[in-house]
């Protein structure tokens, strides 16, 4: 699943969302947004969002490349899990926010990120 240039989200849905090979790019709100659900993906493109690349209530994706959203990357309100991934250059209308989890834990495994808001979890940190 592709979607570009919409209007609002790429992909939203209620109670999750699964991207296998599947991009959200240039959308005025988030790319794929699941924030009352859990977003899961595998070889995903999040880039260049008016908001968010991902907005998951969880997140857990293996090999995302999520960069240029406005306002972040990736949030989540739980638990994040990102492997294999390239979460850079996002945030900038607010100084630069890559990761960010308002409750859970973030876990970061061979994915390179910029700014974690000063979580030590990035480069620029």
């Amino acid at each position: 699943m592709d979607v570009a240039a919409c209007s609002q989200w790429g992909v939203w849905a209620r109670k999750g969302v699964t991207a296998e090979s599947s991009s959200a790019t240039g959308c005025d709100q988030s790319g794929f947004d699941s924030s009352i659900g859990p977003f899961r993906g595998t070889d995903t493109v999040a880039n260049g969002n008016g908001h968010a690349g991902v907005d998951g209530r969880s997140v857990s994706v293996r090999n995302l490349t999520a960069q240029g959203n406005t306002v972040i990357g990736v949030i989540t309100v739980r638990n994040m899990s990102l492997s294999d991934s390239v979460v850079t250059g996002n945030g900038l209308g607010s100084g630069g926010l890559d990761v960010a989890s308002q409750e859970g834990r973030i876990r970061l495994r061979n994915t390179v990120c910029d700014h974690s808001g000063g979580l030590g979890l990035c480069s620029i940190d």
